[in-house]
């Protein structure tokens, strides 16, 4: 994959389930896919779905079955992956959401929160703690900081390579997308200020850095980077 990558779109399959992203090496030097991810929604049983994540096909260090639920708020009491500033609703499940199907709205892919986007490793017990394993498929990974902030100064006022969708987040709190015309935000694999994650942030047509305390229970999209 490392070199097949150039400047000129091309795309790409993800074994695990056979979904087909484009991938670019963009000006900051680095491999990254140019759609967002779409691994893991279950259009036909959406409340709930099991992924199975090995290191043969996926960013994890071990295998791992995660049970993810809707970001819709789910469960007999609705709250399994709702949550607030006083709660912890939520914040030890993954969670994720598309706007209907991914073959419905490609463009907008899923919905991770934090906990999901990270293969179950960063949890609210889990502390302040960067992540090294990842929902994307193996070979990709969540950008680091260094990563994040090498794009955005390489291409922040002008990114058409980066193929930016104005996705928005999804808020699981009042289950609607925040922003969804205008904001775009991806996670990145580190975490900075006081426990929050840091983002790929698109608004006004430009990417900027972006820190929020949401990393529980929204939902973001993923851009994975070649590892």
């Amino acid at each position: 994959t490392a070199a097949m990558c150039t400047s000129t779109p091309l795309p790409v399959e993800d074994i695990r389930d056979h979904q087909k992203y484009t991938i670019a090496r963009l000006a900051d030097g680095e491999c990254w896919m140019t759609d967002n991810l779409r691994f893991g929604y279950n259009a036909s049983n959406p409340n709930t779905t099991t992924l199975t994540l090995s290191p043969t096909d996926s960013d994890v260090t071990q295998s791992r079955t995660i049970t993810a639920y809707d970001l819709h708020e789910y469960g007999d009491d609705g709250e399994e992956c709702h949550g607030d500033s006083n709660s912890k609703l939520g914040y030890s499940t993954p969670c994720m959401r598309s706007r209907s199907s991914e073959i419905a709205s490609p463009t907008d892919g899923v919905w991770y929160n934090y906990t999901l986007a990270t293969a179950g490793t960063v949890t609210y017990e889990s502390g302040i703690t960067n992540t090294t394993d990842s929902i994307c498929p193996k070979n990709w990974t969540l950008p680091s900081e260094a990563e994040k902030t090498g794009l955005i100064t390489a291409i922040g006022s002008t990114p058409s390579s980066f193929s930016p969708v104005y996705s928005g987040i999804y808020e699981n709190g009042d289950s609607s997308i925040d922003d969804g015309i205008d904001v775009g935000a991806w996670w990145a694999g580190e975490i900075v200020e006081r426990g929050y994650p840091i983002y790929v942030a698109y608004f006004n047509g430009e990417l900027s850095d972006f820190v929020g305390d949401i990393k529980y229970y929204y939902g973001s999209s993923v851009r994975c980077i070649l590892r």
